[in-house]
């Protein structure tokens, strides 16, 4: 039979185990970038479309595909306990195409490099010129002309 003592101890250490476990970030990552050794296949100048396709496949994901250009990024991100999660790493593989469909240049990117790449261009700028949220809604309401609201 065990002595308290050895009990008190194994419990510390347990309880110890599980504290430090609780600190250690929990690690997600999304999407895809290709290796260098996938990269090194691909030559500018010979390689197409296709080809590429064969060999790395295409961004997962449609809104990637970018006239002739593809973006395959991955992302690190890392949460801590109830802290939200922030990324901690970012690749980014741009394959440049020319119009005939041959590979242009391949260019990695990360976030050392402080690039930043708008990969959504459907975007609608609002210029609400500081106006309130309750301007905003009812500003219109009286402002109409009587000729439009009832003809000439």
């Amino acid at each position: 039979m065990k002595s308290v003592r050895a009990r008190m101890v194994n419990g510390g250490f347990a309880l110890a185990g599980l504290a430090l476990s609780a600190c250690a970030p929990q690690v997600s990552v999304h999407g895809y970038t290709p290796s260098d050794d996938e990269l090194q296949m691909i030559e500018p100048g010979v390689d197409s479309l296709e080809t590429v396709q064969e060999r790395i496949g295409r961004p997962a994901n449609s809104g990637l595909l970018r006239g002739n250009t593809w973006y395959y990024i991955q992302s690190r991100m890392e949460q801590l306990t109830y802290n939200p999660p922030r990324e901690t790493d970012r690749e980014i593989v741009r394959i440049v195409f020319t119009d005939e469909g041959l590979v242009e240049s391949i260019d990695r990117f990360g976030l050392e490099d402080g690039r930043v790449i708008d990969l959504n261009t459907r975007v609608t700028v609002t210029d609400t010129g500081q106006l309130g949220v309750f301007q905003q809604i009812f500003g219109n309401i009286l402002n109409f002309n009587a000729e439009q609201l009832f003809g000439d």
